[in-house]
């Protein structure tokens, strides 16, 4: 008898186990279930901000001038690169692929550049980036640094350093003029060159884990982030390559920052809580 009681003791302690386990698991969902509520309402919770609300355009980056002045003026040449929808798709929310040129006091053309704007006011998308999308295409990166360039002024005039990662490619034909074989390595080579930054926020990063960071940070409300890319249209050495794209993004920011976010004017406003955005930027 003795048995049979301490079995029956030990079935009911084993229910009571089970039913104490099913109640903290209701619990456990239950607190899930209301911070999912609480997010779903409010972009805010226990004073973070656990979501991002789009940031919209102040125009239209078609609107960016066919004109971009600094020490020299460069000029848009050509319509803008329409992509199939397919590729519209992997551009982001808005895209601008221009070619601009630079021309002698005789309109001889100097120097061509194609600018490559990609912007995202959710995080969702990977950017596009040459060491990927070049390489992708068959392309031999043979140089990658990440370069700063000191007090570039913005659209508000103020001024700021842009870090941006600058990339040397060759191609994997020898029959490409200009390019002698996928072997070239020294400073002296000709390479296919481009950099690129992100604008965040308002901030700059030159890389892609830089840019979840700054979009993730618990203070900003809005979230956006545009990739910035120039690349020099001819094949020549790096040295040669950099003051050229340098001087032509001290003439461009200032313009593409118009067609941005104001971040200023969107911290100062109140969100629309309609148009929540938690999604999450891939730093691979």
């Amino acid at each position: 008898m003795s048995g049979m009681k301490a079995m029956r003791n030990q079935s009911q302690t084993n229910a009571a186990v089970k039913r104490g386990a099913v109640r903290a698991s209701m619990v456990v969902v239950g607190f899930a279930l209301a911070a999912t509520a609480l997010m779903e309402l409010s972009p805010v919770l226990f004073g973070i901000q656990v979501q991002k609300l789009p940031a919209p355009l102040q125009k239209p980056l078609s609107e960016l001038p066919a004109t971009l002045k600094g020490h020299t003026t460069y000029e848009a040449e050509g319509p803008d690169f329409a992509p199939t929808e397919e590729i519209k798709e992997q551009l982001g929310k808005a895209f601008l692929i221009r070619e601009y040129v630079q021309k002698d006091e005789t309109g001889k053309v100097l120097e061509r550049f194609k600018v490559n704007l990609n912007f995202y006011d959710k995080g969702e998308a990977t950017p596009h980036v040459p060491d990927v999308c070049w390489v992708g295409a068959g392309m031999v990166e043979k140089a990658d640094e990440e370069v700063v360039i000191k007090g570039l002024r913005r659209g508000n005039g103020s001024t700021t350093d842009v870090p941006m990662r600058f990339i040397s490619f060759a191609t994997g034909s020898t029959s490409t003029p200009g390019i002698t074989s996928p072997a070239v390595g020294g400073v002296n080579d000709p390479f296919y060159n481009v950099a690129y930054t992100f604008e965040v926020n308002g901030e700059f990063a030159g890389n892609r884990r830089s840019v979840v960071r700054k979009f993730w940070r618990a203070d900003s409300k809005y979230g956006y982030h545009c990739k910035v890319e120039i690349q020099l249209d001819r094949v020549c050495p790096r040295a040669e390559a950099w003051p050229l794209i340098e001087e032509f993004m001290r003439a461009a920011l200032p313009e593409i920052e118009g067609c941005l976010p104001d971040t200023k004017k969107l911290s100062n406003s109140e969100p629309v809580l309609t148009a929540q955005n938690n999604a999450t930027i891939h730093a691979d």
